[in-house]
This record gives C-alpha cells, structure tokens and sequence, in this order.
C-alpha cells in the first residue's frame, strides 16, 4: 500500500523548492486548485495565501488564479454570490 501525502505535506514539499514569492503563489495556487471540489475552505484558505503573495509582488497572473480558485470553492459550498464576485475580479 502505498502512503498518500497530507495537503499540508504537498504543501511543505513544494514551498523547499519556491524561491521567491511568486513561486510561492503558483504552489498555493496549484495545490489549491487540486483540492478545491474536495476541501473547498482548506482551498479557498490557500489561495487566499496566493493572493496576498500575488498583490506584494505585483504578480497580476498570480492574483487572477487564486480569485478563480476562491469562486470555485465558494461555488462547491453553494456560497453562489460570492463566487461570483471573486470571479469578476480575477
């Protein structure tokens, strides 16, 4: 049987490798976006954490994938308005 890393494992596994902020963002987002439709607030926390990253470094791309990653885990919540608002803003 083979073991299947935490989220939080992926997580610290992947953050050793981000030099910068920006990378940091990309794994936030990208791991987010793997667990959105399964753990939706863990996702949204995530991203939440790529955006703040994004903003500081004024990475645009960044910002727009975690907005996208926050309005797919409020849609799987049914949380329907504010889905949309984060997608109108990413």
């Amino acid at each position: 049987m083979t073991d299947i890393p935490t989220i939080e494992q992926l997580i610290s596994k992947n953050l050793a490798t981000a030099h910068t902020d920006r990378m940091r963002a990309d794994v936030y987002n990208k791991i987010a976006e793997q667990f959105y439709d399964s753990q939706p607030l863990y996702a949204i926390e995530l991203s939440e954490k790529a955006r703040e990253l994004s903003q500081e470094e004024a990475y645009t791309a960044g910002e727009a994938f975690s907005y996208r990653n926050c309005g797919a885990g409020c849609f799987v919540l049914s949380r329907y308005s504010e889905a949309v608002s984060y997608l109108q803003n990413g």
